[in-house]
């Protein structure tokens, strides 16, 4: 499947969103053993999620947005 990231994107979504679209999963972000370079821990510590605070991220507020965006 082919895909389109727009030039605008940000670089560091564009990064996040191309090693979790890379088609194998031995290199896929998030999908490597436990302990291997791309396993669920590297997900979490990519710079897209990066003030992320996981051990109580269900204590924390949703963003709340006062409009829906359609592009």
């Amino acid at each position: 499947m082919e895909y389109h990231i727009p030039d605008d994107f940000d670089p560091v979504a564009r990064d996040l969103v191309e090693s979790l679209l890379t088609k194998d999963p031995a290199v896929r972000l998030g999908a490597g053993p436990a302990g291997s370079a791309n396993d669920y821990k590297a997900l979490k510590r990519h710079p897209f999620f990066s003030g992320i605070d996981w051990k109580n991220l269900y204590r924390a507020k949703p963003p709340i947005r006062s409009k829906m965006h359609k592009t």
